[in-house]
C-alpha cells in the first residue's frame, strides 16, 4: 500500500515540476524580451550585438528555481555599470574596433551627399580611416571621463516584477 502512495506521490510531484518548469520558462521569455526592449528604448541597439546576446537560463535545485538573465557579451558589464575615467591603477583604454563599428552604424563619420544620402568616401580605407579617426576621439574621450550605466537587467526586473508576482500568486498546479 505505501509502495503505491509513493508512486502517486512521486507522480504528483513530477506533474508540479513540470508546469513549474514551464511558468518558469514563460517569466525567462518574458524578461529576456524584457532587456531587449530596455536596451532598445534607450537607444542602447545599434550593431545589435548586445541585443542577440541577451539569453536566459533556468536551473532546478532542490525546492527553488533560480531563473537567470544574461549576455555573453564583454562589454555588457560597461553598458549597465558604466565606466569611470582612467586613474591610478585603472589604465583601461577602450577598444577601438567596436567602437569604429559603431561609428559607422552611427554615420558619425565621413560626409554625406544630400541627394542620394549615401556617404562620399573613394574607397573603402578612407571609410575605414575616417571611422577610426571618430572612434579614437570618442575612445579618448571615454578614457578620460567614461560612460554612464544604463542598469538594463535591473530596469527590466523592476518593470515585470508585478506581471511575475502575479503569474506566481496565479499559479494552480492542475494534476491528474
Amino acid at each position: 500500500m505505501s509502495l503505491m502512495l509513493n508512486h502517486a506521490v512521486d507522480e504528483l510531484q513530477k506533474q508540479i515540476w513540470a508546469q513549474l518548469d514551464k511558468l518558469a520558462e514563460r517569466i525567462k521569455e518574458r524578461l529576456r524580451a524584457q532587456v531587449q526592449h530596455v536596451l532598445k528604448g534607450n537607444d542602447k541597439v545599434v550593431t545589435s550585438t548586445l541585443w542577440k546576446s541577451i539569453d536566459g537560463d533556468i536551473e532546478r535545485k532542490a525546492s527553488e528555481i533560480i531563473i537567470t538573465i544574461f549576455s555573453n557579451t564583454k562589454y555588457a558589464e560597461f553598458v549597465h555599470e558604466g565606466t569611470g575615467p582612467a586613474v591610478g591603477h585603472r589604465r583601461y583604454f577602450p577598444q577601438i574596433t567596436p567602437i569604429a563599428a559603431w561609428v559607422d552604424e552611427k554615420r558619425l563619420a565621413g560626409s554625406y551627399s544630400v541627394t542620394t544620402k549615401r556617404r562620399m568616401a573613394k574607397g573603402k580605407f578612407q571609410r575605414l580611416e575616417e571611422n577610426y579617426i571618430v572612434a579614437y576621439k570618442i575612445a579618448w574621450k571615454i578614457y578620460q571621463h567614461g560612460t554612464e550605466g544604463l542598469k538594463f537587467f535591473d530596469i527590466a526586473l523592476k518593470q515585470l516584477e508585478p506581471w511575475i508576482d502575479k503569474e506566481i500568486s496565479n499559479f494552480k498546479p492542475k494534476v491528474n
